[in-house]
């Protein structure tokens, strides 16, 4: 998950109950949310632990925030996009 425009991080963290983070990271000012950004990400991470890797990929792309799935070397098969005909698997 990638929130990275003002609007983003507003609708992450008021949709978590976390309204406080907005001004306390000084969210809509992009110079000092990038000062912020290591306190940001630690809060992201707080509230992200708590839930399913579905229930956060559900959650952010209701709020158009940019997400995807990751995938290992061992769950790779699963992709998709591997399946598909014409994929290479050398």
């Amino acid at each position: 998950m990638l929130p990275y425009t003002e609007q983003h991080w507003k609708a992450f963290f008021h949709r978590f109950g976390r309204g406080e983070f907005i001004d306390q990271f000084n969210i809509s000012s992009r110079i000092e949310r990038n000062k912020n950004i290591q306190a940001i990400y630690a809060e992201l991470r707080n509230i992200t632990s708590q839930y399913t890797t579905k229930e956060m990929m559900d959650v952010c792309r209701e709020m158009d925030i940019p997400v995807a799935a990751m995938y290992s070397i061992h769950t790779i098969q699963t992709h998709p996009m591997y399946k598909a005909p014409g994929c290479s698997r050398r």
